[in-house]
């Protein structure tokens, strides 16, 4: 079989049993930023899209889900978002259950960035954008109900729209936005063209000439081949973001806030962060104050670190900060260290009282369960600055046996 067909059978396979739960839990937290308070400017890309096909709606939509707050989630592995690639497409169909076309086109989207999205961000490819229409692809094609070779098909076309780099992370210009928008949009479109009986090579990921080789200098599709083989990651190794700013350094945000409730947020000292060289991988990570836009502001671990630590969250109060968090800042320093795991962090802090020192993961924040969220709605209302009676709807909503798009488009007023 190809590795196209592998990949729907097992995307299939998760349509049929999705897990339900999990992806409720990343629902309430992608959905959540997006009832949250947004930062001035994002909305020119949701307006620029005007018409009202399936594929225009999901553009329009992945740009309000992704274009404010960007507080959605993150699959470590594939370096890619995947809940703001799926579910525009989902949104802009009519779906009587997103779980399952969620759960299918989800399982795509990690499977083929899993190898390659390490590399794809060193080379300063845009991961969630660069894979995410594979992704948006399976999931609308399964709600379309295509058949497997329908919806390997929409997965090959929409792997040939694979673009985007990361440039715009340095000039902090609307392409962080748009590119996502698009390739959201052109999953969709992909899955139309499948069902219009468009065709796709047989060996479009895995030839000689084919799209791992040309992308990646992996002729055969080896590392994505082996990846498969030895595939058991599911909907629960998907990442939530509690924090409005870059996945590569929540967990140093997470960290900073535990910190700042040991201590009753005492200001330190001094602070240094430590962390593994790939996460700087992506540009603004060292960035300082000022900050020329509020999305600068999301990928700097500094800023970020003296936020959590001396709010609690991200206040999105750009272009200005706090005396206290500015006076965190000035005393941070950011730290390359080979020897930590490339997704823990540790942090040092000083403080009149002392000094303490944290280190992990931030697996328990990052990967809550639904019970967790549903738990939380006061805290997930904080930390997107939505309206909490919006957010008790929104798990209302999602705790149901099964949710439509119709639903969801109702909580967001869509």
């Amino acid at each position: 079989m190809t590795i196209s067909g592998d990949i729907v059978e097992c995307a299939n396979a998760a349509y049929t049993a999705p897990d339900r739960d999990g992806i409720r839990t990343l629902l309430a937290h992608i959905l959540s930023g997006a009832l949250g308070r947004q930062p001035v400017g994002h909305e020119k890309l949701v307006d620029a899209v005007m018409g009202e096909t399936p594929a225009d709606r999901a553009t329009r939509w992945a740009a309000r889900l992704y274009g404010g707050r960007g507080q959605d989630d993150f699959y470590y592995r594939g370096r890619c978002h995947v809940g703001v690639m799926v579910l525009p497409g989902l949104l802009a169909l009519d779906v009587d259950d997103v779980f399952a076309p969620f759960a299918a086109g989800a399982l795509a989207l990690m499977m083929v960035s899993a190898p390659y999205g390490e590399v794809a961000q060193i080379r300063g490819l845009r991961s969630s954008a660069f894979f995410g229409a594979a992704g948006a692809a399976v999931g609308a094609a399964s709600a379309l109900g295509l058949s497997a070779h329908a919806t390997a098909t929409a997965m090959k076309l929409a792997l040939g729209r694979s673009g985007a780099f990361s440039q715009a992370f340095t000039h902090h210009t609307d392409e962080i936005r748009h590119d996502v928008a698009v390739s959201a949009g052109a999953g969709v479109q992909s899955a139309q063209f499948a069902a219009a009986g468009v065709t796709a090579a047989s060996e479009a990921i895995e030839g000689p000439v084919g799209w791992a080789a040309a992308h990646f200098s992996d002729p055969g599709a080896a590392k994505l081949r082996a990846t498969l083989d030895t595939w058991s990651d599911g909907i629960r190794n998907i990442a939530v973001k509690p924090f409005a700013a870059s996945s590569m350094i929540m967990p140093a945000i997470v960290l900073a806030d535990e910190l700042g409730q040991r201590t009753r947020r005492v200001p330190f000292t001094a602070a240094r962060v430590y962390v593994h060289p790939v996460a700087l991988a992506l540009p603004g990570t060292l960035d300082r104050s000022p900050f020329a836009t509020w999305q600068a502001t999301t990928t700097s671990i500094v800023r970020c670190v003296a936020e959590g630590y001396t709010l609690g969250t991200l206040s999105g109060s750009f272009p200005e900060s706090t005396a206290a968090v500015s006076q965190a800042e000035q005393v941070t320093q950011v730290i390359e260290d080979e020897t930590l795991p490339r997704d823990s962090v540790r942090i040092e802090i000083e403080t009149a009282d002392g000094a303490m020192t944290m280190q992990g993961d931030a697996a328990a924040q990052l990967y809550p369960d639904w019970s967790a969220t549903r738990g939380a709605s006061d805290a997930l209302a904080i930390r997107s600055d939505a309206d909490p009676s919006r957010i008790a709807e929104l798990l209302n909503v999602l705790a149901r046996s099964s949710v439509s798009s119709s639903a969801l488009r109702g909580v967001l007023g869509i």
